[in-house]
């Protein structure tokens, strides 16, 4: 019973970032990942505008936080930094 729930609770957390999350912030130059769930603790990666600059804490605290709460009720959310390195040739 308690692995059904987890695993419910897993992919109604991925619908929600690939659905509604992911769309969201693409828009922004941001993204929104997916690294785990252990009992009320969600961990995700973040990167661009998500995980620096003056928009990331907006955008943690006012659009993913309440996202992810409201699939995992009294979740405490864990962010990791995902850092990019440049495409563009030297």
């Amino acid at each position: 019973m308690q692995a059904t729930l987890y695993h419910q609770r897993i992919m109604t957390l991925e619908e929600l970032l690939s659905d509604v999350l992911c769309p969201l912030l693409d828009h922004s130059e941001a993204n929104v990942e997916l690294v785990g769930v252990e009992d009320k603790v969600v961990t995700l990666r973040v990167s661009g505008k998500a995980a620096f600059g003056p928009e990331a804490t907006l955008l943690q605290e006012k659009l993913i936080v309440p996202a992810v709460q409201k699939v995992v009720d009294g979740a405490e959310v864990k962010f990791e930094q995902k850092w990019a390195r440049p495409n563009a040739p030297r």
